[in-house]
């Protein structure tokens, strides 16, 4: 059986966006965005000190928030 791709789980969103909301919720990180070869490429410059940056805390929560402000109000139900 062939795979099949489902987008209705999360839908269609813009890439650019989620990395623009993107903020670490433990430093004062920058986020860059730029494109190599036609691939979307985002580098966040978190503090030196950062525990998202050492690996002692997950930058899921962060990531989520950035996808949830992202989305337009329209899309919400």
């Amino acid at each position: 059986m062939e795979p099949t791709r489902t987008d209705w789980l999360v839908g269609q969103f813009d890439a650019v966006a989620v990395a623009a909301a993107y903020a670490c919720g433990h430093c004062n990180s920058t986020t860059e965005i730029h494109t190599v070869d036609g691939v979307l490429r985002v580098a966040v410059h978190h503090d030196d000190e950062c525990l998202v940056l050492n690996g002692v805390l997950p930058s899921a929560p962060d990531v989520m928030r950035a996808f949830a402000s992202s989305v337009p109000d329209t899309s919400h139900p």
